[in-house]
């Protein structure tokens, strides 16, 4: 049956409201500390104390998918991070003031029990909230899995009514805690850090996230994200209801705003012996075929002819491995033909006083090589929003408008 979906709506309880503020701070903590710090959040907020919150750490790490399996050493030192771990908070009206403060006080582990003091600092931007706050459901938040994807969730979260957010890839880099020296080039940023967060956050959380990149020059220095809910989310099997499992049945792909139908599809025999021959194990392509669509498997085929790599196994097991680089590279290609077109079919209400309006259009041969680079040319100069000499005097000899153009061959 594949993976099971349930409602986006449907929600467990566990639900943090934050200042929107707190929703975008600076920190550096694991994935585990920052789920156990939010858990404590949550019991301070919902006890409506900051001292004496006491809880079961392994009640705490089924809700939130922590591998109750670890033990000892390992468990002391995530729960030590999550106390000593400071955050910076940053004030939107001056970038010149900001407060840094750990969240937690204390923390006692005594034989699998939990006792801890929240930082009253923090209640500010937790209690009687007004406006400007984000209401956090922390098991679709934990379904992330690492800190730098769960960061990411919680900050797209916050901008989810305005649809979109911009920040400087530096800031972008504070926001997923990407501090260390190592990833001050963008590179290294992006394949530590930013493509596996985006992959994690459309894969498993309520968000469908596509970032766009600004560039000056060569240099990457803006990062814009879209987003928009999903009608449905992935969950393990074990936390879904049966009801939810038995109406679970659309594939992942097709919760995205993407329109995954742009290109003809092929037999899907041929899709297989097409990968098989550029060097890809059958395994491996069925295995593929589960997690992404036709279209952007296809696509990726025709990367390859581009790319040119040396080891094409190798350089397609890259693209198509959790957290890599196809599906973000495909829907910002997509995105990009999307607005291209659109800017067709604007630049499509112009019309060319040359060709009468009465005229019957000559079509173009598209089994002639000339003709169908000219459709080339005229499709691409009406993409880019003009008309250049050689693209007009084509379509006056075929007596053909740009509107009647953009109808018959985009």
């Amino acid at each position: 049956m594949g993976r099971p979906k349930k409602p986006a709506r449907y929600k467990t309880g566990l639900i943090l409201l934050k200042d929107n503020r707190l929703a975008r701070i600076h920190g550096n903590m694991t994935g585990m500390s920052y789920k156990i710090t939010n858990y404590i959040l949550w019991k301070a907020v919902s006890e409506k104390r900051l001292d004496g919150l006491q809880f079961r750490f392994e009640d705490a790490a089924k809700m939130l998918g922590i591998k109750i399996t670890m033990r000892g050493d390992y468990i002391k030192e995530e729960l030590k991070k999550a106390m000593v771990t400071s955050v910076e908070i940053q004030d939107v009206n001056d970038p010149e003031r900001w407060e840094a403060f750990p969240f937690i006080k204390y923390i006692v582990y005594d034989h699998g029990w939990v006792t801890a003091e929240v930082n009253e600092k923090i209640v500010p931007y937790m209690k009687d909230l007004r406006g400007n706050f984000t209401p956090v459901e922390l098991q679709t938040m934990a379904r992330c899995g690492s800190y730098p994807a769960m960061r990411l969730y919680e900050i797209c979260l916050s901008w989810k009514n305005i649809g979109r957010v911009t920040y400087k890839v530096s800031e972008w880099r504070k926001l997923l805690g990407a501090t260390c020296k190592t990833y001050e080039a963008f590179s290294q940023f992006r394949r530590a850090y930013w493509e596996s967060a985006v992959n994690y956050v459309n894969r498993r959380s309520d968000l469908s996230i596509i970032p766009f990149y600004t560039k000056e020059g060569r240099k990457v220095t803006n990062i814009t994200i879209q987003i928009c809910e999903k009608k449905t989310v992935d969950v393990p099997a074990e936390e879904v209801p049966e009801p939810l499992l038995e109406a679970a049945h659309e594939p992942e792909w097709e919760q995205t705003s993407i329109n995954y139908s742009l290109m003809e599809r092929e037999p899907a025999d041929e899709l297989q012996s097409l990968y098989e021959a550029a060097g890809a194990t059958p395994s491996a392509v069925c295995v593929w075929r589960k997690k992404y669509p036709e279209d952007a498997l296809r696509w990726l085929l025709g990367k390859i002819k581009q790319a040119k790599p040396k080891d094409v196994g190798a350089w397609l097991g890259a693209a198509c491995k959790d957290g890599g680089w196809l599906m973000n590279a495909y829907r910002i290609e997509m995105q990009e033909k999307k607005e291209r077109v659109k800017k067709a079919k604007n630049t499509a209400h112009f019309v060319i006083p040359e060709i009468p309006t009465d005229a019957e259009p000559i079509l173009f041969d598209m089994n002639d090589a000339m003709e169908k680079a000219l459709v080339s040319v005229i499709k691409q100069h009406l993409q880019n929003g003009d008309l250049n000499v050689t693209a007009k005097r084509a379509l006056v000899e075929h007596r053909m408008q740009p509107a009647e153009f953009v109808a018959r061959y985009l």
